[in-house]
């Protein structure tokens, strides 16, 4: 594997990942806690709850075991690490959301789900090995890890995989026939378990493994597609080359929503601080260039809605999820209005 050169782009894009893994938790704790309740022990670990969420702080994943200690201090939420790992998609992971979702083989889409785990998961390596007729996942720390924190981070890391393959893979395929390894005792709330995975569990193993059959290496992906995967790759350099040689703010901005996960835009002002320019300045000039800074979002979404209609099997609500509208509606509505016929139209056309 190629190692990641930690230039600033792969800093923004891990800082992306790490505050929605911040987010998540947040989101699993509401379900049995108070906003109060989780405010105040957020600011016990001196981090803001309003920081995070307007992601206005540089977060590492020392700071995430931190929290995952305190939380399970104070409050011991029973399979807190399954349902932080379950609730991963692509929305979690940036660009990098955009190669899983685009890539065409298992190969592809290992080497992607590789430089996410190596981008975050700093204590563990991963590796991968057929025995037999099975695929088997290790999951390895690279130094003693205390107990507890070890538990659930196991927990994460495979309930992810799942989560993730799950997105990928036939829907026709029987997790039944899977087995998780599990390097440590049976906890507490082991009946969770099967609530998240229909095979077979083992604990007490030497390695905590996810072991898939082989065969699946073979099949084909929902989503695929070579060029999308293509762009993901390389940052979306292709598409940043046709906005022409001349950088004009108008141009930069698209750099900057091409490379961003859409479910989650940059503000208006979060852009002025990025270019350390007054919003109403970052008004002036986009007017200037006869353009603005709603028209720009909407040229890039429309056109990536085009290239996933022509050269993607996604579905139409899919496309809308990772174009970041909230509603089918909304999405059927702006590319009506853009192209003059309804997405379903536009992809038939186009075959």
């Amino acid at each position: 594997m190629k190692i990641i050169k930690h230039s600033d782009e792969y800093a923004k894009e891990r800082q992306k990942i790490l505050h929605s893994y911040f987010t998540d938790t947040i989101d699993i704790l509401s379900e049995s806690h108070t906003p109060q309740e989780i405010e105040q022990l957020f600011e016990s670990l001196s981090f803001p709850i309003e920081d995070i969420t307007k992601k206005l702080t540089s977060l590492s994943f020392d700071d995430y075991l931190r929290l995952i200690d305190k939380i399970n201090e104070a409050w011991a939420v029973p399979g807190l690490g399954l349902k932080l790992g379950i609730v991963k998609s692509i929305r979690n992971f940036g660009i990098y959301g955009y190669a899983l979702m685009s890539s065409t083989t298992y190969e592809q889409f290992t080497t992607v789900a590789n430089r996410i785990f190596y981008a975050i998961y700093e204590p563990l390596t991963i590796q991968h090995h057929i025995v037999g007729d099975m695929l088997e996942i290790s999951y390895l720390p690279k130094e003693p890890l205390p107990r507890n924190i070890h538990t659930i981070l196991m927990e994460q890391v495979v309930t992810c995989g799942i989560s993730l393959m799950s997105t990928q893979l036939p829907e026709e395929i029987n997790w039944e026939n899977c087995i998780i390894n599990c390097d440590y005792a049976a906890p507490d709330h082991a009946q969770l378990y099967n609530e998240y995975f229909p095979g077979e569990i083992r604990f007490n193993q030497p390695v905590m493994q996810l072991c898939v059959p082989a065969s699946w290496m073979q099949l084909p992906l929902k989503a695929g597609n070579h060029y999308i995967y293509s762009l993901c790759e390389n940052k979306i350099e292709d598409i940043l080359n046709g906005l022409g040689t001349k950088s004009t703010l108008s141009n930069r901005i698209r750099h900057i929503l091409l490379t961003s996960n859409l479910n989650h835009l940059p503000s208006t002002p979060q852009i002025a601080q990025k270019f350390h320019i007054a919003e109403r300045t970052l008004h002036l000039r986009l007017s200037r260039e006869g353009t603005s800074y709603r028209t720009i979002l909407n040229e890039v979404r429309n056109e990536l809605a085009q290239r996933y209609l022509n050269e993607s099997s996604l579905t139409i609500q899919e496309i809308a999820f990772l174009l970041g509208y909230e509603h089918n509606q909304n999405f059927y509505r702006a590319f009506l209005k853009n192209n003059g016929m309804t997405p379903a139209q536009y992809r038939k056309n186009k075959q």
